[in-house]
């Protein structure tokens, strides 16, 4: 992204700060501040490491959908080996996130590329979502759990619910995002169990103190103490808004990975 950035391209300076490498962007759309790598890529090329045949598909044949793709599902056995991206040369940067438009504005940073670059990754820094060896929750899973997506009538169903709990003051104040379908995407309720933020001393995975959709490693921990910490958290969010679809977990093959 930074190289992206020092050549004055655009499209990839709202992902800055994500770990990992290119070849994982795809298997699950990853994205942050509303901005989605398939949107600056054009070409992807695979290598299934069955047959071992190569081919290139086009971001129209990855089925790219909120956190999936074909990687997820059919085409799992493909290895994602080289991504095409189109970037937009002297291009000005598209905010659609408005915490960042807000950090923007707050902050007086200008709209460059660079601008847009430095508060992202100031943002992600402020949610320990950047690599920081002096940062508590520096061994993070990432943003686990993905936003259900449910009807609007479920989403005020459960915004009722919180109100009367008093866990918000206004059933604005819930965050939900519209879907292209035109239901809602109701998300961050573990935000509010604020139980779940508690750190246990004794545990060797816990939630981040920035981020509340975040697992974070303390040390000495295993792939089924984080899993099981995960389905303690979805089974606490469905039973104090009894919604069906509290949660679903990114981790293939595992009974999280669908709605609880």
């Amino acid at each position: 992204m930074e190289r992206a950035v020092d050549a004055e391209l655009a499209g990839l300076e709202c992902l800055s700060g994500i770990p990992g490498l290119v070849g994982g962007t795809p298997i699950q759309n990853v994205g942050a501040m509303d901005k989605r790598s398939r949107r600056a890529s054009r070409a992807y090329a695979t290598l299934d490491r069955v047959s071992g045949e190569t081919r290139e598909r086009t971001a129209a044949e990855c089925g790219f959908a909120y956190r999936t793709s074909v990687f997820k599902g059919g085409a799992r056995d493909e290895i994602v080996t080289a991504v095409t991206f189109a970037l937009r040369r002297d291009g000005v940067p598209t905010l659609r996130y408005a915490e960042l438009d807000r950090a923007l504005r707050d902050g007086g940073a200008t709209t460059t590329l660079r601008g847009v670059r430095d508060a992202v990754l100031a943002l992600r820094r402020s949610k320990s979502m950047v690599i920081d060896h002096d940062d508590p929750n520096r061994r993070s899973a990432g943003s686990f759990f993905t936003n259900p997506i449910v009807s609007t009538a479920k989403a005020d169903d459960v915004a009722a619910r919180a109100l009367a709990a008093g866990v918000i003051a206004d059933v604005a104040h819930m965050p939900r995002f519209p879907c292209v379908a035109g239901d809602q995407a109701l998300g961050r309720l573990a935000r509010r169990a604020r139980r779940l933020r508690q750190r246990d001393a004794a545990r060797p995975v816990g939630v981040s103190s920035k981020h509340a959709l975040a697992l974070v490693h303390h040390g000495g921990g295993t792939t089924s103490a984080l899993l099981d910490l995960a389905l303690e958290i979805v089974h606490a969010v469905r039973d104090r808004f009894e919604s069906r679809c509290a949660g679903a977990v990114i981790v293939a093959d595992h009974p999280l990975a669908r709605c609880a």
